[in-house]
């Protein structure tokens, strides 16, 4: 998809006119309005409709708006971010990782190592599954921290070499006026007619693979699936009880203090945050990096 066309959809949004979008593009109405036509078809949808003279945003231009705005961002803060890498001449260690969970893992096994080894540029990146993968084995990423909830998604690469740094089980979260909350632990079985949500902001997180395979493991199916692009997002429909969902244990999720969260008894829903090199990185900034976490976590290193 066209980024310009984006630009010209979102600068139309907010400006409510195709003509000021124009102006502010250096280019003609009739420019904008064919982009804009463009991305109608390219989506199927109506974005825009007319009312009093003024162009306004359909449902379904509102919500592809708040999705266009979060891909503008990602793509400016990208650029800035290869930009600033370029520019330093200091060692580098470029980060990946996909979800919250592993940036704040990442935070605590990092900020020591940046207060020992100050020359070394940390450049950490939000990516998905896939570009970390790729990232690691053509070595454009030095270090990915990735959760697993079950199913080894990047080792399948025999360079690739991965210390388990935290696990634990997967628990519900459960808004608390759910019959389900209730309880003080849950079988699985309870499950199967529910919603479950889980936080997906790329398409190829394992997440809803791996909760149906555990569950598959314990008896019982997880029929019913929702997907959210944001962590937030999934945890504002819990509260709002649209859903419930699995999340890690283990983490601080005390700003939505309406939902409860609950252990499913003798589960097979379990996770390990772990963090991923490629043995046959040659930057210095990344043997510094194993060295230094080898002396502090004394962890083995597992590879496919």
């Amino acid at each position: 998809m066209n980024t310009d066309r984006l630009k010209y959809f979102v600068d139309s949004a907010e400006l409510k006119s195709f003509s000021a979008a124009a102006s502010k593009h250096y280019i003609s109405q009739t420019a904008i309005s064919k982009q804009i036509h463009t991305l109608e078809q390219e989506l199927n949808s109506q974005l825009f409709k007319i009312e009093n003279n003024k162009i306004q945003l359909t449902n379904a231009g509102r919500f592809f708006y708040s999705k266009a705005k979060l891909i503008l961002n990602d793509l400016s803060v990208a650029v800035a971010q290869t930009e600033q890498l370029s520019q330093t001449e200091s060692q580098t260690l470029r980060i990946g990782f996909t979800t919250s969970f592993e940036s704040i893992t990442a935070a605590k096994i990092l900020m020591p190592f940046q207060q020992v080894h100050p020359d070394i540029s940390l450049f950490p990146v939000q990516q998905t599954y896939q570009q970390g993968r790729e990232g690691l084995s053509n070595q454009t990423l030095d270090i990915v921290f990735a959760i697993d909830y079950g199913i080894a998604h990047l080792l399948d690469d025999s360079a690739i070499q991965m210390a388990v740094v935290k696990k634990g089980e997967m628990i519900l979260g459960i808004n608390s006026t759910h019959h389900l909350a209730q309880k003080t632990f849950l079988d699985g079985q309870e499950l199967t007619d529910e919603t479950i949500g889980f936080y997906n902001f790329d398409g190829t997180t394992p997440a809803p693979f791996g909760m149906v395979t555990n569950a598959q493991r314990d008896g019982y199916v997880i029929e019913h699936t929702r997907r959210y692009d944001r962590l937030e997002e999934l945890l504002l429909n819990v509260s709002l009880n649209n859903c419930i969902t699995f999340v890690p244990e283990g983490f601080d999720y005390a700003n939505y203090p309406n939902i409860v969260y609950r252990h499913i008894k003798n589960t097979s829903h379990l996770y390990q945050i772990g963090v991923f090199v490629n043995k046959q990185n040659n930057n210095p900034a990344v043997k510094q990096f194993v060295r230094a976490f080898e002396s502090v976590y004394h962890q083995n290193w597992q590879s496919e």
